[in-house]
């Protein structure tokens, strides 16, 4: 990307809604808004602003009525588009207000389509001799493009079109995409174009004749009667689709350049707007977020035999223990047990390390004698995985009492994202370790066994630590909203059942499976018949 002058970037906001709507599945916040589109949108440009680090940005979005004057030209413009989703519609207003908090500009003119304020703006920006580039996926914009505006699809990998990638992608110079949607019509816009003619062809054209007012004084040089019978036809729908598609250039827009500055976002506002979207990954960002090392935190790293031996006849004497496996990898069935984490209550943790000092033979002894205890219950996050982890080192888990994923889906099914991370920034606003400080990412992630033990201590000892805080909140939450009989009687009993399918499979009866087969088969003969 070109670096020698200023730069602005100009987002077709109602582009990127509507592809995070249909990109992402259902998502609202507890008073059951939907937010998916809100939520991508966000995502996109935030992405975006963390890419490119852009001093000058605005989102564009369509104003209220504006297909009015495309519409005098030709009725039938946008006419055939399918009414976008009712829940899709108050995601653009919130959008914009999202904006504001945040600090960047945004535009929604009365009666004007997003592409024409983009298309003034970027004529305006090149003027002030800036870069310009358009945020969209939206083809007509390309027309746009020469030597100092570029279209960048954010939604490809940021990929650049520039005059050259014009030329490659469409086989035809920027300035003939007019042209070009002139012939080939947008069945996007409802724009009609010249019945017949499609990409191949209208490129052919362009090609020879170099516009398209030059196709139409040069009808005997075009070899095919057939064609020329067309274009003759179809000339007068030929020049309203130009004018349909013809960017208007002359939207009246903030010309002061400090209008489309990046602002500081409202930290406050902002923080209030993710939790009432329940964005919780999102407020991470913007939240001042309670330290742990403000409260008195006991956690231990077990480090010596003694130690182990210790702890493991204090823990025998307790009813409920929470416990984490640190592990190499997220396959359950393959991954290796790295070290354990215990808790029995708020602030305190201890970390077993199975790669530390420490035989690992008798680490796995002494967790044996404490976890198949038939007098202790569990309690996790996801203990399905643990019990999967603990099973492969020949130890099984014999009392659940409590797992806060099930709990925190039970308690809010509407969510999707019910993480330990998420929910300790959500109900203790705290910030855990990110594992990616722990291991790294792509080509330099390594395994957890290589990770200094401090720090896995550290980390793995917060997984329980807030793991007993949940507990204790979601077990008031369960009883108060009746879901006691759901978490005991079903959820929890059907952790281990589940586990065991998972690690053996399941049998199937072919012939009962058959049966059925020909008995659906039936039903959907006499459906189609119907």
């Amino acid at each position: 990307m070109p670096s020698s002058m200023d730069k602005i970037f100009i987002i077709d906001a109602v582009n990127y809604l509507f592809r995070s709507y249909y990109a992402i599945g259902p998502m609202t916040n507890k008073k059951g808004v939907s937010t998916s589109a809100l939520y991508g949108f966000i995502r996109s440009v935030k992405k975006l602003i963390n890419d490119f680090s852009p001093e000058q940005i605005v989102c564009v979005f369509d104003g209220p009525d504006n297909r009015a004057s495309r519409q005098k030209l030709y009725s039938e413009y946008k006419m055939h588009r399918k009414k976008a989703p009712d829940d899709l519609y108050p995601q653009f207003e919130m959008a914009f207000d999202y904006c504001e908090l945040a600090g960047i500009p945004a535009l929604c003119i009365e009666g004007v389509e997003a592409d024409d304020t983009m298309a003034t703006i970027a004529t305006w920006a090149k003027k002030k001799d800036f870069e310009t580039y358009l945020c969209t996926s939206d083809k007509d914009l390309m027309q746009m493009v020469d030597d100092k505006t570029f279209v960048l699809n954010a939604h490809k990998n940021n990929e650049l079109f520039d005059e050259k990638r014009v030329e490659e992608f469409f086989g035809i110079e920027p300035k003939q995409v007019l042209d070009y949607l002139a012939i080939v019509g947008d069945q996007s816009d409802n724009i009609p174009g010249i019945e017949g003619f499609g990409p191949k062809t209208a490129t052919t054209l362009l090609k020879e004749f170099n516009t398209l007012d030059s196709i139409f004084n040069n009808l005997e040089k075009i070899s095919s009667e057939r064609k020329r019978d067309i274009l003759v036809q179809e000339k007068e729908k030929a020049y309203l689709s130009k004018k349909l598609a013809t960017l208007h250039l002359n939207v009246d827009i903030p010309k002061d350049k400090d209008f489309y500055q990046l602002k500081e976002p409202k930290k406050e506002q902002l923080e209030d707007f993710y939790k009432e979207m329940n964005f919780l990954s999102l407020l991470r960002d913007v939240s001042d977020q309670k330290k742990n090392e403000e409260e008195k935190l006991d956690y231990q790293l077990i480090t010596s035999e003694k130690e182990l031996t210790d702890l493991i006849e204090n823990l025998k004497k307790e009813k409920e223990i929470v416990i984490d496996t640190e592990t190499s990898g997220l396959n359950y069935l393959l991954a290796d047990l790295v070290g354990v984490g215990l808790s029995v209550k708020k602030e305190q943790a201890f970390y077993i390390p199975l790669n530390g000092d420490i035989d690992r033979k008798i680490v796995l002894t002494k967790l044996k004698e404490l976890i198949e205890n038939e007098n202790i219950s569990f309690v996790g996050h996801n203990l399905k995985y643990d019990y999967h982890i603990l099973l492969n080192c020949g130890i099984e888990i014999k009392n659940i009492s409590f797992d806060t994923l099930l709990a925190s889906y039970l308690i809010n099914p509407q969510n999707r994202r019910h993480s330990l991370d998420i929910l300790s920034l959500e109900k203790f606003n705290f910030t855990k370790t990110p594992i990616k400080d722990l291991i790294g990412s792509g080509k330099k992630q390594i395994s957890m066994k290589d990770v200094d033990l401090d720090k896995i201590s550290n980390y793995c000892s917060q997984d329980v630590d807030y793991t007993f805080r949940l507990k204790e909140l979601f077990e008031k939450e369960i009883s108060d909203n009746n879901l006691e009989k759901v978490l005991y009687d079903i959820e929890l009993p059907l952790l281990k059942v589940l586990a065991k399918m998972e690690r053996f499979g399941i049998f199937v009866d072919k012939d009962m499976l058959s049966i059925m087969s020909e008995e659906i088969q039936k039903k959907l003969k006499l459906i189609e018949g119907e």
